[in-house]
């Protein structure tokens, strides 16, 4: 690990306790002991109890990310990895076009289940952080019906596991057709359709039901699974809030980290340097063993996402 004293905010000769850095990659830089790749330039040095209020807010945002939302993104892999398993048994679909069927299937369920227990995780944690009776409950409440009002991918899958689930598998029809393009590459179409007639004579809410009678033609839903996954992710970040209340605040504070070692050249690294040569005794440039944690490359992403879509809506 190459160590560069920041040219705005150099430490101090003997630095003690946690210091900002800025990381970056450079193939052309090369240390005093050979060794080339990362950079770690000095920002400054944190102030009093400032390392502890930025792990709380790393930690809120990890809870956030790794909270309920992930079976949702975990139901879309495994989804996405039945569809290329299809296209990968493309010339024996052709001859057998239901022997995935079962199993696409069982991935949409998932996908559906993953959105109805994220609504009953929210509720449960917002009744046991707040009261059965809370003002937060009610603004969960106008979300999701915000999300359902707006969402025809949410309504019909938020419904249509249990319309199987006390139906019938018959709800479902799949369709595989495998088609080769001018340039002689294969295209394939595969759709698993929710019948409308069918999803009629359920027991699904009657106004989803005439929802879906007067579609022009019988909806699909594998298509849906897809396109629910913005809406889901939009509906997390604004319920988060309700359950992290400190939330915004703690995005704001780690956006300020991210700008801060990006006009440095580099990402957030939190670390303590050992003590460092006499000035006298080393250049610009010293190789030094650091014990340093870089952000999390998923609570950046975060806070980035976070960030950008309140710019957008304040534009």
């Amino acid at each position: 690990m190459t160590f560069e004293s920041g040219p705005n905010a150099p430490l101090p000769p003997d630095p003690v306790g946690p210091v900002l850095f800025a990381l970056s990659e450079d193939a052309e830089h090369i240390s005093p002991s050979g060794n080339p790749g990362k950079v770690l330039t000095v920002v400054r040095q944190l102030a009093p109890g400032e390392l502890e209020n930025l792990q709380q807010a790393i930690q809120t945002v990890t809870n956030v990310i790794q909270g309920f939302i992930v079976y949702m993104t975990q139901a879309l892999d495994d989804l996405a990895e039945s569809l290329q398993r299809i296209y990968a048994e493309a010339s024996g679909m052709s001859r057998d076009p239901n022997s995935r069927r079962i199993e696409l299937e069982y991935r949409m369920l998932n996908v559906c289940a993953a959105i109805k227990m994220f609504e009953e995780h929210i509720y449960s944690e917002i009744d046991r952080k707040y009261g059965v009776d809370s003002t937060q409950r009610t603004e969960a409440r106008q979300i999701f019906n915000k999300t359902y009002d707006e969402s025809g991918a949410y309504r019909i899958l938020y419904y249509l596991r249990n319309a199987i689930t006390h139906g019938s598998r018959s709800l479902l029809t799949f369709i595989f057709n495998a088609t080769t393009g001018p340039n002689g590459s294969p295209n394939y179409d595969v759709r698993v359709n929710l019948l409308r007639d069918k999803f009629a004579a359920s027991n699904a809410k009657a106004a989803i039901r005439q929802e879906i009678q007067e579609l022009p033609e019988d909806p699909n839903t594998l298509a849906m699974c897809f396109e629910v996954l913005p809406v889901m992710t939009a509906l997390n970040q604004q319920l988060m809030p309700l359950l992290e209340p400190a939330l915004m605040d703690r995005i704001i504070t780690l956006a300020h980290l991210i700008n801060e070692t990006s006009r440095a050249g580099g990402y957030p690294v939190l670390g303590v340097p050992p003590l460092l040569p006499a000035p006298s005794e080393r250049g610009s440039t010293v190789d030094v063993p650091l014990s340093v944690v870089p952000l999390p490359e998923p609570v950046r992403d975060f806070v980035a996402t976070v960030v950008n879509a309140n710019n957008a809506n304040h534009q």
